[in-house]
């Protein structure tokens, strides 16, 4: 991203707000708007400034007055990847996305004909209220998950631990069961939980926009429940945020 022209390296993160790092924010000297108690993937909290950057540059787009999240990458999981901010869903709102993973591609537009979007094809979504992408599946035919996409998570699937035990008390085992060990604890921005274990759980099929990903055994986490970009081996994500539309298109299966 170019702020102010000066060029940065800004993870794609659907499952955060822009947030640019103190290095950025001690360098440019954004107006504080307000500060903010937030919470990362593992709930784990924490104060911080919110900025209004005047402008940013993604490629041939120009988004103006932008609210970013100031944070300590510096000494941060993020650290690893050198990267100086997250662009979240308050910029991809105004945007198509489209994940190709297989063609090692992330297209994005601002209008949907340019990605060749086909209302006839699409699936309804919602936004919530940070500007999140949401999405129904639905587990083995007993239930429904709303779930969001994560693409700064690497799970295929975590399950919202409260959604998992109050459906493990009426869903057959053949639909939801709890497995022999715990699922992977995941990283967060202030790093790894340390709380509960996460459950292992067995879900015997998971559907969502027309397509069946079959069995899988999940983990479970304390936040809602979400699907990474190990989604995107499945397939490829197209994510129309003004529109609250999606279309996935499962990858061929290898003969």
């Amino acid at each position: 991203l170019e702020l102010d022209g000066h060029y940065y390296r800004f993870l794609l993160d659907t499952g955060a707000p822009l947030c640019i790092s103190q290095a950025i924010q001690a360098a440019h000297h954004y107006p504080v708007i307000h500060q903010a108690d937030l919470g990362d993937t593992n709930a784990k909290h924490f104060s911080t400034d919110v900025v209004l950057v005047d402008s940013i540059r993604w490629g041939g787009m120009l988004f103006l007055g932008v609210p970013a999240v100031v944070i300590d990458i510096a000494h941060s999981p993020l650290a690893k990847d050198h990267v100086a901010g997250l662009v979240g869903s308050n910029l991809l709102r105004h945007l198509v996305v489209r994940f190709d993973a297989q063609d090692k591609e992330i297209l994005l537009a601002d209008d949907p004909a340019r990605l060749g979007w086909d209302t006839t094809q699409a699936n309804l979504g919602r936004l919530d209220g940070q500007d999140n992408f949401l999405f129904a599946c639905t587990i083995s035919g007993c239930f429904t998950d709303s779930v969001l996409f994560d693409s700064g998570m690497r799970d295929l699937y975590l399950m919202n631990r409260t959604v998992a035990d109050s459906n493990l008390t009426h869903c057959p085992e053949s639909a939801l069961r709890v497995q022999a060990g715990h699922g992977r604890r995941s990283e967060g921005l202030l790093g790894k939980d340390h709380g509960e274990k996460p459950l292992l759980l067995n879900i015997g099929d998971v559907r969502f926009g027309g397509t069946d990903l079959g069995e899988m055994t999940i983990g479970t986490t304390r936040t809602r429940s979400a699907m990474g970009r190990e989604l995107l081996s499945h397939g490829t994500l197209t994510l129309n945020y003004p529109a609250a539309a999606y279309r996935f298109e499962p990858r061929a299966a290898a003969p």
